[in-house]
């Protein structure tokens, strides 16, 4: 019997490679472009963050700091890091918040990876994947510290809760439930997400999820 091409071992290794080629590029140029400079949101969500911190002191007013409401956002995630980075370096350093900011495409081409399945015709659907979401269109938040944070950290969050709804269990409910709450405090595409996995409750005739899913984002 003939052998298939992909069940070749150098043909594989050629598609991981080739799979890895744009994130290693776009990683270059993100690494390469970066200056400790603030841009565009920078100055009001962390320069901002990091200088009503200090005027406050209790853990409440922290809190609230924390969540406070960012045009329609509420972006505690990007504020929780940056405060983080504040607090344990003593200043704050844009590259390092955009770097952290950019390995959520890592998390974003996992969930899409691990999406389909398991087998060895797995890293053929990837090949293009990669390529899609390692490109440097949208630059600005690659580019940028808050926006790294929050744009495509909310993105990863979201897939997570939508991936874990899909499939029934508590645990990977409960998943869904904490990645959801993750997306709505981080970006408000998190929003979104609450209609589409109800959608899937209802479409799987999941009931309990149902109700207990409405019960517990009408609270947050």
């Amino acid at each position: 019997m003939k052998m298939k091409i992909y069940d070749n071992l150098y043909i594989r290794t050629a598609l991981y490679a080739t799979a890895l080629l744009p994130i290693g590029l776009l990683y270059y140029v993100v690494y390469s472009n970066a200056v400790n400079i603030p841009f565009s949101d920078d100055y009001d969500l962390i320069l901002g963050l990091a200088m009503d911190s200090l005027d406050v002191h209790s853990i409440g007013e922290k809190v609230d700091i924390l969540f406070s409401q960012h045009n329609e956002h509420r972006l505690a995630f990007a504020r929780a890091v940056t405060l983080a980075s504040f607090y344990i370096t003593g200043n704050i350093d844009m590259r390092v918040l955009m770097y952290i900011g950019n390995l959520s495409l890592i998390g974003i081409a996992a969930l899409l990876f691990f999406s389909v399945e398991k087998g060895k015709y797995r890293i053929i659907y990837f090949v293009p994947v990669s390529f899609i979401v390692f490109q440097p269109q949208y630059w600005e938040s690659t580019q940028c510290a808050g926006g790294a944070l929050s744009n495509m950290t909310g993105l990863v969050f979201a897939m997570l809760s939508i991936h874990m709804a899909a499939n029934p269990g508590r645990r990977n409910f409960a998943l869904s439930v904490l990645s959801a709450v993750a997306a709505v405090y981080t970006h408000a595409v998190g929003l979104f997400v609450v209609p589409v996995c109800f959608g899937l409750f209802v479409f799987q005739k999941r009931r309990k999820e149902m109700i207990w899913w409405l019960s517990i984002m009408a609270a947050v």
